[in-house]
Protein backbone atom coordinates (compact mmCIF):
# COMPACT_ATOMS: atom_id res chain seq x y z
CA UNK A 1 0.00 0.00 0.00
CA UNK A 2 1.58 2.73 -1.13
CA UNK A 3 2.22 5.54 1.83
CA UNK A 4 3.47 9.65 1.61
CA UNK A 5 5.06 9.39 5.21
CA UNK A 6 8.47 7.57 4.76
CA UNK A 7 8.51 7.04 8.44
CA UNK A 8 5.74 4.45 8.00
CA UNK A 9 6.00 0.94 9.91
CA UNK A 10 4.61 -1.97 7.87
CA UNK A 11 4.05 -4.98 9.69
CA UNK A 12 3.40 -7.68 6.69
CA UNK A 13 1.01 -10.56 7.29
CA UNK A 14 4.05 -12.55 6.97
CA UNK A 15 5.29 -10.86 10.60
CA UNK A 16 8.16 -9.44 8.89
CA UNK A 17 9.36 -6.17 10.04
CA UNK A 18 11.06 -3.57 8.27
CA UNK A 19 12.94 -0.22 9.04
CA UNK A 20 16.28 1.35 8.87
CA UNK A 21 17.64 4.22 9.89
CA UNK A 22 19.75 5.21 6.93
CA UNK A 23 17.17 4.34 4.66
CA UNK A 24 13.66 4.55 5.59
CA UNK A 25 12.27 5.11 2.54
CA UNK A 26 13.70 2.44 0.78
CA UNK A 27 12.68 0.07 3.61
CA UNK A 28 9.47 0.90 3.69
CA UNK A 29 8.91 0.27 0.03
CA UNK A 30 10.25 -3.10 0.03
CA UNK A 31 7.70 -3.69 2.87
CA UNK A 32 5.30 -2.39 1.13
CA UNK A 33 6.33 -4.72 -2.22
CA UNK A 34 6.44 -7.64 0.17
CA UNK A 35 3.57 -6.79 1.48
CA UNK A 36 0.91 -6.62 -2.14
CA UNK A 37 3.04 -9.79 -2.98
CA UNK A 38 1.40 -11.27 -0.14
CA UNK A 39 -2.34 -9.64 -0.61
CA UNK A 40 -2.28 -10.86 -3.90
CA UNK A 41 -1.30 -14.22 -2.99
CA UNK A 42 -4.27 -14.20 -0.61
CA UNK A 43 -6.71 -12.78 -3.26
CA UNK A 44 -5.33 -15.32 -5.96
CA UNK A 45 -6.05 -18.21 -3.91
CA UNK A 46 -9.66 -17.02 -2.71
CA UNK A 47 -9.97 -16.07 -6.49
CA UNK A 48 -9.01 -19.69 -7.99
CA UNK A 49 -12.16 -21.11 -6.88
CA UNK A 50 -14.02 -19.29 -9.15
CA UNK A 51 -13.73 -21.16 -12.23
CA UNK A 52 -15.30 -24.08 -10.09
CA UNK A 53 -18.14 -22.68 -9.22
CA UNK A 54 -18.60 -20.73 -12.25
CA UNK A 55 -18.22 -23.65 -14.57
CA UNK A 56 -21.69 -25.44 -15.44
CA UNK A 57 -21.17 -29.02 -16.03
CA UNK A 58 -23.76 -29.52 -17.97
CA UNK A 59 -23.89 -26.19 -19.79
CA UNK A 60 -23.93 -28.30 -23.10
CA UNK A 61 -27.21 -30.04 -22.23
CA UNK A 62 -28.88 -26.49 -21.99
CA UNK A 63 -27.03 -24.89 -25.08
CA UNK A 64 -27.60 -27.88 -27.35
CA UNK A 65 -29.11 -26.59 -30.68
CA UNK A 66 -28.93 -28.27 -34.41
CA UNK A 67 -28.55 -31.90 -33.31
CA UNK A 68 -28.94 -34.70 -35.92
CA UNK A 69 -32.51 -36.41 -35.21
CA UNK A 70 -35.90 -36.44 -35.30
CA UNK A 71 -37.01 -33.52 -32.49
CA UNK A 72 -33.40 -32.02 -32.88
CA UNK A 73 -32.52 -33.93 -29.51
CA UNK A 74 -31.24 -37.34 -28.62
CA UNK A 75 -33.26 -39.37 -25.92
CA UNK A 76 -30.32 -39.35 -24.01
CA UNK A 77 -30.20 -35.74 -24.53
CA UNK A 78 -33.51 -35.52 -23.14
CA UNK A 79 -33.19 -37.42 -20.57
CA UNK A 80 -30.05 -35.23 -19.16
CA UNK A 81 -31.97 -32.24 -19.80
CA UNK A 82 -34.62 -33.21 -17.85
CA UNK A 83 -32.89 -34.46 -14.82
CA UNK A 84 -31.17 -30.79 -15.19
CA UNK A 85 -34.36 -29.05 -15.15
CA UNK A 86 -35.42 -30.92 -12.02
CA UNK A 87 -32.29 -30.16 -10.29
CA UNK A 88 -33.11 -26.74 -10.79
CA UNK A 89 -36.10 -26.55 -9.55
CA UNK A 90 -35.71 -28.07 -6.42
CA UNK A 91 -32.23 -26.07 -5.84
CA UNK A 92 -32.59 -22.66 -7.45
CA UNK A 93 -34.92 -20.38 -5.82
CA UNK A 94 -34.96 -18.33 -8.86
CA UNK A 95 -35.87 -21.48 -11.04
CA UNK A 96 -38.76 -22.82 -8.46
CA UNK A 97 -40.40 -19.16 -8.43
CA UNK A 98 -40.52 -18.71 -11.74
CA UNK A 99 -42.44 -22.25 -12.29
CA UNK A 100 -44.53 -21.95 -9.25
CA UNK A 101 -45.25 -18.44 -10.33
CA UNK A 102 -46.46 -20.00 -13.62
CA UNK A 103 -48.60 -22.99 -12.03
CA UNK A 104 -50.34 -20.30 -9.65
CA UNK A 105 -51.67 -17.69 -12.33
CA UNK A 106 -52.76 -20.28 -14.52
CA UNK A 107 -54.42 -22.47 -12.00
CA UNK A 108 -55.34 -20.33 -9.17
CA UNK A 109 -56.64 -21.27 -6.24
CA UNK A 110 -58.63 -23.96 -7.84
CA UNK A 111 -60.47 -24.11 -11.07
CA UNK A 112 -63.91 -25.62 -11.11
CA UNK A 113 -64.95 -27.48 -13.82
CA UNK A 114 -69.09 -27.31 -13.99
CA UNK A 115 -70.84 -29.85 -16.46
CA UNK A 116 -72.93 -28.56 -18.94
CA UNK A 117 -75.88 -30.61 -18.49
CA UNK A 118 -78.36 -29.81 -16.80
CA UNK A 119 -79.04 -32.54 -14.32
CA UNK A 120 -77.14 -31.93 -11.02
CA UNK A 121 -76.59 -35.39 -11.10
CA UNK A 122 -73.55 -35.52 -13.26
CA UNK A 123 -72.16 -32.17 -11.36
CA UNK A 124 -72.53 -34.68 -8.11
CA UNK A 125 -70.68 -37.16 -9.75
CA UNK A 126 -67.70 -35.57 -10.79
CA UNK A 127 -67.45 -33.68 -7.16
CA UNK A 128 -67.29 -37.20 -5.99
CA UNK A 129 -65.05 -38.05 -8.67
CA UNK A 130 -62.64 -35.12 -7.97
CA UNK A 131 -62.53 -35.88 -4.03
CA UNK A 132 -62.17 -39.49 -4.39
CA UNK A 133 -59.26 -38.74 -6.85
CA UNK A 134 -57.62 -35.59 -5.31
CA UNK A 135 -57.63 -33.48 -8.67
CA UNK A 136 -58.12 -30.42 -6.76
CA UNK A 137 -54.32 -30.94 -6.01
CA UNK A 138 -53.39 -32.88 -8.66
CA UNK A 139 -54.09 -30.02 -11.39
CA UNK A 140 -51.41 -28.03 -10.28
CA UNK A 141 -49.07 -30.85 -10.08
CA UNK A 142 -50.27 -31.71 -13.89
CA UNK A 143 -49.12 -28.01 -14.55
CA UNK A 144 -46.24 -28.36 -12.41
CA UNK A 145 -44.82 -31.49 -13.94
CA UNK A 146 -45.24 -29.97 -17.71
CA UNK A 147 -43.43 -26.77 -16.98
CA UNK A 148 -40.56 -28.66 -15.47
CA UNK A 149 -40.37 -31.52 -17.37
CA UNK A 150 -41.55 -30.55 -20.78
CA UNK A 151 -44.59 -32.82 -20.40
CA UNK A 152 -46.91 -35.22 -18.04
CA UNK A 153 -47.77 -38.60 -18.49
CA UNK A 154 -51.53 -39.52 -16.87
CA UNK A 155 -52.34 -42.85 -16.70
CA UNK A 156 -55.79 -43.80 -16.61
CA UNK A 157 -57.30 -46.73 -14.75
CA UNK A 158 -60.71 -48.61 -14.42
CA UNK A 159 -61.42 -49.42 -10.61
CA UNK A 160 -64.22 -49.56 -8.84
CA UNK A 161 -66.49 -48.52 -12.00
CA UNK A 162 -64.58 -45.56 -12.35
CA UNK A 163 -61.50 -43.54 -13.58
CA UNK A 164 -58.46 -43.55 -11.53
CA UNK A 165 -55.63 -41.48 -12.46
CA UNK A 166 -52.17 -41.60 -11.85
CA UNK A 167 -48.80 -40.10 -13.45
CA UNK A 168 -46.11 -41.73 -14.81
CA UNK A 169 -42.55 -40.54 -14.58
CA UNK A 170 -41.01 -39.06 -17.89
CA UNK A 171 -37.92 -40.91 -17.42
CA UNK A 172 -39.88 -44.50 -17.50
CA UNK A 173 -40.97 -43.64 -21.17
CA UNK A 174 -38.15 -45.00 -23.55
CA UNK A 175 -37.52 -47.64 -25.94
CA UNK A 176 -37.78 -51.42 -24.81
CA UNK A 177 -35.19 -52.41 -26.98
CA UNK A 178 -32.36 -50.27 -25.25
CA UNK A 179 -32.63 -52.85 -22.39
CA UNK A 180 -33.61 -55.88 -24.53
CA UNK A 181 -36.88 -55.80 -23.61
CA UNK A 182 -39.88 -58.21 -25.35
CA UNK A 183 -40.91 -55.07 -27.28
CA UNK A 184 -37.41 -55.55 -29.39
CA UNK A 185 -38.69 -56.17 -32.55
CA UNK A 186 -40.78 -52.91 -32.81
CA UNK A 187 -39.87 -49.78 -34.62
CA UNK A 188 -39.82 -46.82 -32.40
CA UNK A 189 -38.21 -44.09 -30.77
CA UNK A 190 -38.72 -41.78 -27.75
CA UNK A 191 -41.26 -44.72 -25.95
CA UNK A 192 -43.62 -44.13 -28.03
CA UNK A 193 -45.14 -46.10 -31.15
CA UNK A 194 -47.07 -43.77 -33.35
CA UNK A 195 -49.34 -44.83 -36.40
CA UNK A 196 -46.88 -45.26 -39.32
CA UNK A 197 -48.54 -42.56 -41.43
CA UNK A 198 -49.15 -40.30 -38.72
CA UNK A 199 -46.74 -39.21 -36.43
CA UNK A 200 -49.29 -37.23 -34.56
CA UNK A 201 -51.23 -40.57 -33.91
CA UNK A 202 -50.13 -42.45 -30.74
CA UNK A 203 -50.65 -45.70 -30.68
CA UNK A 204 -48.75 -47.39 -27.94
CA UNK A 205 -46.26 -46.04 -25.07
CA UNK A 206 -43.54 -48.05 -23.61
CA UNK A 207 -43.00 -47.91 -19.54
CA UNK A 208 -39.58 -49.05 -18.45
CA UNK A 209 -39.55 -49.73 -14.50
CA UNK A 210 -37.78 -51.43 -11.02
CA UNK A 211 -39.06 -53.76 -8.59
CA UNK A 212 -36.15 -54.30 -6.75
CA UNK A 213 -33.14 -55.21 -8.93
CA UNK A 214 -35.10 -56.30 -11.90
CA UNK A 215 -36.48 -54.19 -14.88
CA UNK A 216 -39.90 -54.24 -15.94
CA UNK A 217 -41.39 -53.63 -19.42
CA UNK A 218 -45.15 -52.95 -20.37
CA UNK A 219 -46.94 -52.00 -22.81
CA UNK A 220 -49.82 -49.10 -22.60
CA UNK A 221 -52.44 -48.44 -25.47
CA UNK A 222 -52.54 -44.98 -25.96
CA UNK A 223 -55.81 -44.59 -25.00
CA UNK A 224 -55.04 -45.01 -21.13
CA UNK A 225 -52.53 -42.38 -21.23
CA UNK A 226 -52.95 -38.36 -21.85
CA UNK A 227 -49.68 -37.03 -23.08
CA UNK A 228 -49.29 -33.34 -23.04
CA UNK A 229 -45.87 -31.88 -24.02
CA UNK A 230 -44.72 -27.94 -24.74
CA UNK A 231 -42.45 -26.26 -25.95
CA UNK A 232 -41.94 -28.65 -29.53
CA UNK A 233 -43.85 -28.53 -32.90
CA UNK A 234 -46.69 -31.20 -33.16
CA UNK A 235 -44.90 -33.90 -35.32
CA UNK A 236 -42.07 -33.97 -32.17
CA UNK A 237 -42.96 -37.05 -29.68
CA UNK A 238 -41.56 -35.86 -26.51
CA UNK A 239 -41.69 -32.08 -25.05
CA UNK A 240 -38.82 -29.65 -23.62
CA UNK A 241 -38.87 -28.39 -20.18
CA UNK A 242 -40.34 -24.19 -19.69
CA UNK A 243 -37.00 -24.45 -18.16
CA UNK A 244 -34.57 -24.25 -21.19
CA UNK A 245 -33.29 -21.21 -22.98
CA UNK A 246 -34.05 -19.30 -19.13
CA UNK A 247 -31.48 -22.13 -17.73
CA UNK A 248 -28.14 -20.14 -18.79
CA UNK A 249 -29.60 -16.77 -17.03
CA UNK A 250 -30.68 -18.66 -14.38
CA UNK A 251 -27.47 -20.09 -13.86
CA UNK A 252 -25.64 -16.69 -14.85
CA UNK A 253 -27.64 -15.31 -11.93
CA UNK A 254 -26.51 -17.54 -9.67
CA UNK A 255 -23.02 -16.93 -10.65
CA UNK A 256 -23.40 -13.42 -10.50
CA UNK A 257 -24.38 -13.47 -6.80
CA UNK A 258 -21.73 -15.66 -5.85
CA UNK A 259 -19.34 -13.57 -7.72
CA UNK A 260 -20.40 -10.31 -5.69
CA UNK A 261 -19.76 -12.60 -2.06
CA UNK A 262 -15.94 -13.41 -3.28
CA UNK A 263 -15.85 -9.55 -4.35
CA UNK A 264 -17.02 -8.86 -1.34
CA UNK A 265 -14.63 -11.24 0.69
CA UNK A 266 -11.29 -9.38 -1.52
CA UNK A 267 -12.35 -6.42 -0.52
CA UNK A 268 -12.12 -7.06 3.46
CA UNK A 269 -8.40 -7.58 2.68
CA UNK A 270 -6.77 -4.92 3.90
CA UNK A 271 -3.15 -3.51 4.26
CA UNK A 272 -2.04 -2.96 8.26
CA UNK A 273 -0.20 0.62 8.46
CA UNK A 274 1.63 1.73 11.51
CA UNK A 275 2.69 5.16 11.30
CA UNK A 276 4.59 6.62 14.53
CA UNK A 277 3.26 9.76 16.01
CA UNK A 278 5.01 12.08 18.45
CA UNK A 279 8.41 10.51 18.35
CA UNK A 280 11.95 11.79 16.87
CA UNK A 281 12.33 8.84 14.96
CA UNK A 282 10.90 5.49 14.31
CA UNK A 283 13.95 3.77 15.42
CA UNK A 284 12.48 4.34 18.81
CA UNK A 285 10.04 1.21 18.45
CA UNK A 286 12.16 -0.74 16.66
CA UNK A 287 13.78 -2.81 19.35
CA UNK A 288 10.11 -4.19 20.05
CA UNK A 289 10.22 -6.12 16.74
CA UNK A 290 14.35 -7.16 16.73
CA UNK A 291 14.50 -10.83 16.53
CA UNK A 292 16.49 -12.68 18.62
CA UNK A 293 18.45 -14.30 16.06
CA UNK A 294 21.42 -11.66 15.85
CA UNK A 295 23.95 -11.92 18.65
CA UNK A 296 23.99 -9.18 21.51
CA UNK A 297 27.03 -7.29 22.32
CA UNK A 298 28.42 -7.86 25.82
CA UNK A 299 26.42 -6.24 28.75
CA UNK A 300 23.79 -5.14 26.24
CA UNK A 301 20.09 -6.19 26.10
CA UNK A 302 18.78 -8.88 24.90
CA UNK A 303 16.64 -8.48 21.65
CA UNK A 304 12.73 -9.21 22.17
CA UNK A 305 11.32 -12.20 20.38
CA UNK A 306 9.32 -11.27 17.44
CA UNK A 307 5.68 -11.52 17.62
CA UNK A 308 3.62 -14.29 16.16
CA UNK A 309 2.53 -13.40 11.94
CA UNK A 310 -0.69 -11.31 12.08
CA UNK A 311 0.08 -9.65 15.29
CA UNK A 312 -0.56 -6.06 15.51
CA UNK A 313 1.00 -4.00 18.43
CA UNK A 314 -0.94 -1.31 20.01
CA UNK A 315 1.25 1.19 21.94
CA UNK A 316 1.62 5.04 22.30
CA UNK A 317 3.05 6.72 19.66
CA UNK A 318 1.45 4.29 16.90
CA UNK A 319 -1.55 5.02 14.69
CA UNK A 320 -2.55 2.04 13.28
CA UNK A 321 -4.94 2.44 10.23
CA UNK A 322 -6.70 -0.42 7.90
CA UNK A 323 -6.53 0.42 4.25
CA UNK A 324 -9.45 -1.11 2.68
CA UNK A 325 -8.45 -1.93 -1.60
CA UNK A 326 -9.42 0.20 -3.85
CA UNK A 327 -12.63 -1.57 -5.91
CA UNK A 328 -15.51 -0.07 -7.11
CA UNK A 329 -18.02 -2.53 -8.38
CA UNK A 330 -21.40 -0.89 -8.07
CA UNK A 331 -21.50 -0.47 -11.35
CA UNK A 332 -22.21 -4.36 -11.57
CA UNK A 333 -25.84 -3.85 -10.08
CA UNK A 334 -26.86 -3.02 -13.34
CA UNK A 335 -25.22 -6.22 -14.19
CA UNK A 336 -27.73 -8.51 -12.04
CA UNK A 337 -30.62 -6.60 -13.35
CA UNK A 338 -29.63 -7.03 -16.49
CA UNK A 339 -29.59 -10.80 -16.33
CA UNK A 340 -33.07 -10.99 -14.42
CA UNK A 341 -34.61 -8.70 -17.24
CA UNK A 342 -33.56 -12.03 -19.60
CA UNK A 343 -35.64 -14.36 -17.80
CA UNK A 344 -38.52 -11.97 -17.41
CA UNK A 345 -38.33 -11.71 -21.19
CA UNK A 346 -37.87 -16.12 -21.93
CA UNK A 347 -41.42 -16.25 -19.26
CA UNK A 348 -43.27 -12.98 -20.20
CA UNK A 349 -43.27 -12.87 -16.54
CA UNK A 350 -43.23 -8.81 -14.86
CA UNK A 351 -40.01 -8.13 -13.85
CA UNK A 352 -41.04 -7.35 -10.34
CA UNK A 353 -42.42 -10.59 -10.19
CA UNK A 354 -39.00 -12.40 -11.35
CA UNK A 355 -36.93 -10.22 -9.04
CA UNK A 356 -39.34 -10.77 -6.19
CA UNK A 357 -39.06 -7.36 -5.27
CA UNK A 358 -42.06 -4.45 -6.05
CA UNK A 359 -40.73 -1.77 -4.32
CA UNK A 360 -39.98 -0.10 -7.61
CA UNK A 361 -42.77 -0.61 -9.16
CA UNK A 362 -46.10 1.69 -9.52
CA UNK A 363 -49.37 1.07 -10.45
CA UNK A 364 -48.32 2.82 -13.99
CA UNK A 365 -45.66 0.52 -14.80
CA UNK A 366 -47.40 -2.91 -13.59
CA UNK A 367 -50.68 -2.55 -15.18
CA UNK A 368 -48.29 -1.73 -18.61
CA UNK A 369 -45.82 -4.94 -17.98
CA UNK A 370 -48.99 -6.95 -16.69
CA UNK A 371 -50.76 -6.63 -20.08
CA UNK A 372 -48.49 -9.29 -22.08
CA UNK A 373 -48.18 -11.59 -18.93
CA UNK A 374 -51.78 -11.71 -18.48
CA UNK A 375 -52.21 -12.65 -22.36
CA UNK A 376 -49.88 -15.16 -22.11
CA UNK A 377 -51.57 -16.82 -18.98
CA UNK A 378 -54.60 -16.59 -20.47
CA UNK A 379 -53.01 -18.54 -23.38
CA UNK A 380 -51.70 -21.09 -21.10
CA UNK A 381 -55.01 -21.65 -19.27
CA UNK A 382 -56.59 -22.20 -22.95
CA UNK A 383 -53.71 -24.57 -23.83
CA UNK A 384 -54.47 -26.66 -20.22
CA UNK A 385 -58.05 -26.43 -20.71
CA UNK A 386 -58.40 -29.06 -23.26
CA UNK A 387 -57.14 -32.06 -21.66
CA UNK A 388 -58.92 -30.95 -18.49
CA UNK A 389 -62.11 -31.24 -20.59
CA UNK A 390 -60.75 -34.19 -22.06
CA UNK A 391 -60.44 -36.10 -18.87
CA UNK A 392 -64.12 -34.49 -17.84
CA UNK A 393 -65.27 -35.96 -20.98
CA UNK A 394 -63.77 -39.19 -20.67
CA UNK A 395 -65.12 -39.59 -16.31
CA UNK A 396 -68.10 -38.61 -17.27
CA UNK A 397 -68.39 -41.51 -20.29
CA UNK A 398 -67.25 -44.28 -17.67
CA UNK A 399 -69.98 -42.84 -15.36
CA UNK A 400 -72.70 -43.25 -18.25
CA UNK A 401 -71.12 -47.19 -19.30
CA UNK A 402 -71.18 -48.12 -15.50
CA UNK A 403 -75.03 -47.06 -15.42
CA UNK A 404 -74.08 -44.44 -12.82
CA UNK A 405 -75.51 -41.89 -15.00
CA UNK A 406 -78.48 -41.63 -17.36
CA UNK A 407 -77.76 -41.82 -20.62
CA UNK A 408 -80.01 -39.20 -21.97
CA UNK A 409 -81.15 -36.16 -20.25
CA UNK A 410 -83.28 -32.98 -20.51
CA UNK A 411 -82.09 -29.82 -21.99
CA UNK A 412 -84.09 -26.50 -21.30
CA UNK A 413 -84.94 -23.93 -25.00
CA UNK A 414 -85.75 -20.76 -23.76
CA UNK A 415 -87.18 -18.85 -26.80
CA UNK A 416 -88.42 -14.54 -26.40
CA UNK A 417 -91.26 -13.98 -28.59
CA UNK A 418 -90.93 -10.35 -29.99
CA UNK A 419 -93.25 -8.70 -26.80
CA UNK A 420 -90.85 -9.89 -24.19
CA UNK A 421 -92.51 -13.29 -23.39
CA UNK A 422 -90.23 -16.35 -23.00
CA UNK A 423 -91.31 -19.33 -23.72
CA UNK A 424 -90.09 -22.66 -22.09
CA UNK A 425 -89.34 -26.02 -23.72
CA UNK A 426 -87.62 -28.81 -22.99
CA UNK A 427 -86.14 -31.89 -25.01
CA UNK A 428 -84.93 -35.29 -24.28
CA UNK A 429 -81.04 -35.51 -25.43
CA UNK A 430 -78.23 -37.73 -24.84
CA UNK A 431 -76.18 -36.81 -21.59
CA UNK A 432 -73.94 -34.27 -22.04
CA UNK A 433 -70.13 -34.77 -21.23
CA UNK A 434 -68.99 -31.35 -21.73
CA UNK A 435 -68.01 -28.85 -19.17
CA UNK A 436 -66.66 -25.19 -18.43
CA UNK A 437 -64.06 -24.46 -16.82
CA UNK A 438 -63.61 -21.94 -14.93
CA UNK A 439 -59.77 -20.66 -14.30
CA UNK A 440 -59.59 -17.44 -11.59
CA UNK A 441 -59.71 -14.49 -12.90
CA UNK A 442 -56.26 -13.10 -12.98
CA UNK A 443 -56.58 -9.22 -12.65
CA UNK A 444 -59.57 -8.10 -11.22
CA UNK A 445 -59.20 -4.55 -12.75
CA UNK A 446 -62.36 -3.14 -11.43
CA UNK A 447 -64.89 -5.79 -9.50
CA UNK A 448 -67.81 -3.16 -9.83
CA UNK A 449 -67.95 -2.61 -13.75
CA UNK A 450 -67.10 -6.29 -13.96
CA UNK A 451 -69.80 -8.14 -11.80
CA UNK A 452 -72.42 -5.20 -13.24
CA UNK A 453 -71.80 -6.65 -16.67
CA UNK A 454 -72.09 -10.08 -15.66
CA UNK A 455 -75.55 -9.51 -14.15
CA UNK A 456 -76.52 -7.13 -17.46
CA UNK A 457 -75.54 -10.52 -19.41
CA UNK A 458 -77.41 -12.89 -17.52
CA UNK A 459 -80.58 -10.51 -16.87
CA UNK A 460 -80.69 -9.27 -20.55
CA UNK A 461 -80.90 -13.38 -21.74
CA UNK A 462 -80.30 -16.22 -18.76
CA UNK A 463 -79.26 -18.75 -22.11
CA UNK A 464 -76.21 -16.76 -22.61
CA UNK A 465 -74.57 -17.27 -19.10
CA UNK A 466 -75.36 -19.60 -16.57
CA UNK A 467 -75.06 -18.28 -12.19
CA UNK A 468 -72.74 -20.70 -11.89
CA UNK A 469 -70.26 -19.45 -14.55
CA UNK A 470 -70.67 -16.28 -13.78
CA UNK A 471 -69.54 -17.68 -10.09
CA UNK A 472 -67.17 -19.17 -11.21
CA UNK A 473 -65.66 -16.37 -13.16
CA UNK A 474 -65.76 -14.43 -10.08
CA UNK A 475 -63.73 -16.75 -7.86
CA UNK A 476 -66.87 -17.94 -6.12
CA UNK A 477 -67.97 -22.10 -5.52
CA UNK A 478 -71.39 -22.06 -7.18
CA UNK A 479 -72.52 -24.83 -4.53
CA UNK A 480 -71.15 -23.51 -1.61
CA UNK A 481 -72.42 -20.10 -2.26
CA UNK A 482 -75.89 -21.71 -3.14
CA UNK A 483 -75.86 -23.22 -0.11
CA UNK A 484 -74.84 -20.61 1.99
CA UNK A 485 -77.55 -18.30 0.64
CA UNK A 486 -80.16 -20.64 1.36
CA UNK A 487 -78.77 -20.53 4.87
CA UNK A 488 -79.23 -17.17 5.25
CA UNK A 489 -82.77 -17.24 3.88
CA UNK A 490 -83.76 -19.16 6.16
CA UNK A 491 -81.96 -17.10 8.38
CA UNK A 492 -83.84 -14.20 7.86
CA UNK A 493 -87.07 -15.79 7.41
CA UNK A 494 -87.08 -16.66 10.74
CA UNK A 495 -86.25 -13.48 12.35
CA UNK A 496 -88.95 -11.70 10.80
CA UNK A 497 -90.95 -14.14 11.39
CA UNK A 498 -89.92 -14.24 15.24
CA UNK A 499 -90.29 -10.10 15.05
CA UNK A 500 -93.53 -10.44 13.96
CA UNK A 501 -94.35 -12.15 16.82
CA UNK A 502 -95.68 -15.57 14.82
CA UNK A 503 -95.12 -18.55 16.51
CA UNK A 504 -93.90 -21.77 13.71
CA UNK A 505 -96.18 -24.00 15.65
CA UNK A 506 -99.25 -21.90 14.95
CA UNK A 507 -101.34 -23.04 12.62
CA UNK A 508 -102.74 -20.83 10.03
CA UNK A 509 -106.76 -21.81 9.88
CA UNK A 510 -106.37 -20.56 5.59
CA UNK A 511 -104.22 -23.84 5.50
CA UNK A 512 -106.54 -26.20 7.11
Amino acid sequence: MNSDNNNAIVVTSTGTYYESDSKPQRALESAMVDFEAAQYRAAAKMLEDIPSFAQDNDEGKWSIIGIDGESGYSEVDQAEMRNQARKMYFQSPDARNVIETMVNYIIGKNATFDAQDEDPIVQEYWDNWVEHNKWDLRTKEFIRRVLRDGEVFLRKFISNNQIKVRFINPSEIKNPFAGGGPFSHLNHTYGIECDPDDIETPLNYYRCYRVGEVDKWEQISANEIIHVKIMVDSDVKRGISFLVGIAKYIKEYELWLKDRIQLNKIRHLFNVVGEPTGMSSPTDIKAQFDDTSGKTPTGGTPNKKLFKPGTVLYSKGVKWRYEALNINASDTKEDGRGIELMIAKGTQLPEYIVRGDASNANYASTHVSESPFVKAMESWQDFFEKPFKLLFKEVITVGIEENDLPTTSLKTNITIDNNGEKTETQEKIPTRTTCVINFATLIHRDIFEETKSYALQRNMNPAVVSSRTISGRLGYDYDDEQEQVRLEDKENEDKARADAGIDDNDVDDNDE
